[in-house]
């Protein structure tokens, strides 16, 4: 992955992992960020869903 195309991605973070990422991409190897990286975008995509879950549930009548 190029690390153009690595700071895209990471642009596209929440604004707390992204702030994160972002600081310490200089100081990390590039397999490092790679990992990071892919590890961050789970947990968004894991919160994401947890959001639309729990917005259903909201939804359903008592």
């Amino acid at each position: 992955m190029k690390h153009e195309q690595m700071l895209q991605e990471i642009r596209l973070l929440p604004d707390q992992e992204r702030v994160e990422l972002e600081a310490s991409i200089k100081y990390r190897s590039e397999e490092e960020t790679k990992k990071l990286l892919e590890a961050a975008k789970q947990r968004s995509v894991s919160v994401f869903m947890m959001e639309h879950i729990l917005s259903q549930l909201a939804e359903l009548p008592l």
